[in-house]
């Protein structure tokens, strides 16, 4: 099963967003219901190392105390004018967030899941850019939002979650949680 490990963050202000989103032909927004920042990808696992995994989750959070984060701001990946993904960024209680992705690395090298290559910036995908077809709306759009306040969000809980891939989406299913002090 297809499986990642992340932290929720909804506000009231996202949905909004992805609304606008979907009236750009060849971008296909997130469900806003599956909002996250993804600390860790582990793709193909089979069911029988669940446990061990939220093992390793409680082992990496038993220190761990429940924070705020503040999402502020839209960009996009590799950037706005060749936009893959649409992003909103996180301001405040970003440090936080590295050090949970820092101290979940650690515990699930010993599982030997591979390093991380490229450096952890906590974000929350918005949107998939399937073509280009109207590159000045997605830049346009990057632009208005750049540094909108998209509300705060308490981090209380890690989840492993499981990815079901369908013709509509990623369908996510949580398979455990561990929640922070």
């Amino acid at each position: 099963m297809r499986t990642f490990i992340a932290v929720d963050a909804h506000t009231s202000a996202l949905p909004k967003l992805l609304e606008e989103l979907s009236s750009i032909r060849g971008v296909k927004p997130v469900s806003p219901d599956t909002l996250h920042i993804t600390l860790k990808f582990l793709g193909e696992i089979p069911e029988a190392r669940v446990e061990e995994i939220h093992s390793a989750m409680k082992r990496a959070f038993a220190d761990c105390y429940s924070f705020k984060f503040s999402i502020r701001g839209v960009g996009a990946f590799p950037s706005a004018r060749s936009a893959r993904v649409i992003w909103a960024g996180v301001t405040e209680g970003k440090d936080a967030l590295i050090e949970l992705q820092a101290k979940l690395e650690k515990e699930l090298l010993k599982l030997r899941f591979p390093r991380e290559k490229r450096a952890f910036v906590p974000h929350i995908t918005l949107a998939r850019v399937k073509s280009m077809q109207e590159r000045n709306k997605i830049a346009r759009f990057i632009a208005e939002h750049a540094h909108d306040d998209l509300g705060e969000v308490l981090a209380s809980e890690v989840k492993l979650m499981k990815s079901t891939l369908t013709p509509k989406g990623a369908v996510y299913s949580m398979l455990r949680e561990v929640r922070l002090r």
